[in-house]
């Protein structure tokens, strides 16, 4: 009887054989059920850090501009005191300062001819130089209106920083301009509160397309510009997007921007941790 069943012209086959077909038959679906799994499983992750990297890049702007209102509450604030309204120079430097205290900054007082006639980081009376933001300062008295300038490197303190401007009015004419000079390391160190793991990197780009402060590498970086067509994307796209980062590598970047200075705030996670986390639930399922 069995020899009859098998009899097609074919050797008989071996026990083994059908075994393998069978756990073959059991397994490659149960295979295949695993790599969708796990295919899906990474999508899932992937979309969770899009997700977070726009999250991550949307707190930064806010904490940066919560930073830069309130360098305009203290010098709104300045703007007030009563030696400055008596043109008393000297008093109101020392104001100034210990409004300052701790602070990475510096508090400067400009003429209509762009002269400083005081710098808390300079003891007063010292000869000081004319302002090296001309541009922002000739806004602020054409607007009345206070601005926040791009990446500048100061004369005083020779060190990358930004601008916070405002107006000194005396009736309706901008007599002078005053400004909160923010040390750029100041946004690194915000950059850097943020505890991301350990290949995230985040950062910020002046209107200009100058690299103003960055969580890794901040002084490799700062004061250089972004590559033109990073730059271009950064403005231009909606949410994330794939590019070359500043270094070469391949990135997944969310960039907002600031609704105080207009500069681009960005986040950045590797593609490689991405394609990294999916191999790895290709190799458990092939396992």
């Amino acid at each position: 009887m069995p020899e009859r069943l098998f009899n097609h012209g074919l050797p008989p086959q071996r026990i083994r054989t059908f075994l393998v077909l069978f756990a073959l038959a059991l397994t490659l679906p149960l295979i295949g059920l695993a790599f969708l799994a796990f295919n899906q499983l990474a999508s899932l992750d992937e979309e969770e850090t899009e997700r977070r990297v726009v999250q991550v890049a949307q707190s930064l702007v806010d904490d940066i501009d919560r930073e830069l209102d309130r360098a305009t509450t203290t010098l709104e604030t300045l703007a007030t005191s009563a030696a400055l309204a008596k043109d008393d120079f000297a008093a109101f430097h020392a104001q100034a300062s210990r409004a300052l205290m701790r602070d990475k900054a510096g508090i400067l007082l400009i003429d209509r001819s762009m002269q400083q006639l005081l710098n808390t980081r300079s003891a007063y009376g010292t000869a000081l130089p004319r302002t090296v933001d001309p541009e922002t300062a000739q806004r602020v008295f054409d607007t009345k209106q206070w601005h926040v300038s791009d990446l500048v490197v100061g004369f005083v303190s020779g060190q990358p920083l930004i601008n916070v401007e405002v107006p000194i009015l005396v009736g309706e004419e901008v007599r002078y301009v005053l400004i909160m000079a923010l040390d750029a390391t100041r946004f690194e160190q915000l950059l850097q509160s943020q505890r991301l793991d350990p290949e995230w990197i985040t950062g910020i780009t002046d209107i200009k397309g100058t690299i103003l402060a960055r969580s890794k590498r901040h002084a490799d970086f700062v004061g250089k510009p972004l590559p033109p067509e990073l730059f271009e994307q950064s403005r231009a796209a909606k949410g994330v997007f794939q590019t070359t980062s500043v270094a070469g590598q391949g990135i997944l970047r969310a960039t907002v921007r600031s609704r105080t200075a207009g500069w681009l705030v960005s986040a950045t996670v590797p593609v490689a941790s991405l394609e990294a986390s999916r191999r790895r639930g290709h190799l458990f399922a092939g396992a």
